[in-house]
């Protein structure tokens, strides 16, 4: 069985029940050693505004508030609201996995074992030591898809109890990860706080969760409209001006239709419509 603490998690993949000899480390009882980025609960909502199942939202609602759960008490190590990766196995390949794998911020991460846990066996080196603002926000924004649905189905105590935990964590995001100088959110140190200065795509990530405050939100419009930003084909996943930028490798300068998507969304919910159609109509345009 696996250790109490990996109760409620939703693997990123299924692997096999008996693995092939050229990949033995698969074998499902030790793997998958990591999550699924908290996206299920908006992507659910999604699927329910086309098709209006309320039998769907019926039988999956308590499992993802438990996956909700799962990643509150997984994944936000200090209990402030503001989470990070990590991976059962102890590889941190595996913890990037989570997230954006090779983004420039996660470059020097390192897992450890839960901070607020006795040593022993079921707290491994698990945890990383970087805190993110894609999947902080991601995970917001799923809490706001998990109060919607509660609500339409009348169940007003979940959607309490998960508006509480996004109005924790978006409040966190705003007074911890939140950079003036940069233009958008930022990774941090775990254990210090302090902001680790590789501004990316996941930065910009809290527009759709709708965290950042009018006048942040009008900071990252700029941001995003800046040479640094605004490349023929938008929006890279790390600044240009970056030195470790490299348009031709994954998460660390290419462009990805999806999180463009989600940050024209995001730039729209704030009245920025003229930037958000052309980041759109860019990625959509035919190179």
């Amino acid at each position: 069985m696996k250790p109490q603490s990996q109760h409620g998690m939703v693997a990123n993949f299924m692997a096999p029940f008996d693995a092939p000899p050229e990949r033995p480390g698969k074998q499902w009882r030790t793997f998958p050693a990591y999550s699924q980025a908290p996206l299920l609960a908006w992507g659910m909502e999604r699927v329910y505004l086309r098709n209006r199942d309320r039998d769907l939202l019926g039988s999956g609602l308590s499992a993802l508030e438990s996956f909700h759960d799962w990643y509150w008490r997984e994944r936000d190590v200090t209990g402030m609201g503001l989470v990070g990766v990590g991976a059962y196995s102890g590889d941190v390949q595996h913890a990037r996995y989570e997230t954006y794998d090779h983004e420039v911020d996660l470059d020097e991460l390192k897992l450890t074992p839960h901070p607020g846990r006795p040593a022993g066996p079921e707290n491994g080196p698990w945890y990383g030591d970087t805190l993110i603002p894609a999947n902080t926000a991601y995970l917001l924004l799923s809490e706001l898809s998990l109060v919607r649905m509660a609500t339409w189905l009348g169940d007003q105590a979940m959607a309490a109890r998960r508006r509480a935990r996004y109005s924790k964590g978006a409040l966190a995001m705003r007074t911890h990860m939140w950079s003036p100088r940069q233009g958008c959110f930022l990774s941090i140190h775990r254990d210090s706080l302090k902001p680790i200065p590789a501004a990316t795509v996941g930065g910009f990530m809290p527009l759709t969760a709708r965290v950042p405050t009018i006048a942040q939100a009008a900071a990252m419009a700029s941001t995003l409209a800046s040479s640094a930003w605004a490349t023929p084909l938008p929006i890279p996943t790390v600044a240009r001006t970056n030195s470790r930028f490299l348009p031709s490798e994954f998460w660390r300068g290419d462009t990805w239709p999806a999180p463009n998507y989600q940050v024209a969304t995001g730039l729209s919910i704030y009245g920025h419509h003229t930037l958000a159609a052309r980041i759109a109509d860019a990625t959509l345009a035919k190179p």
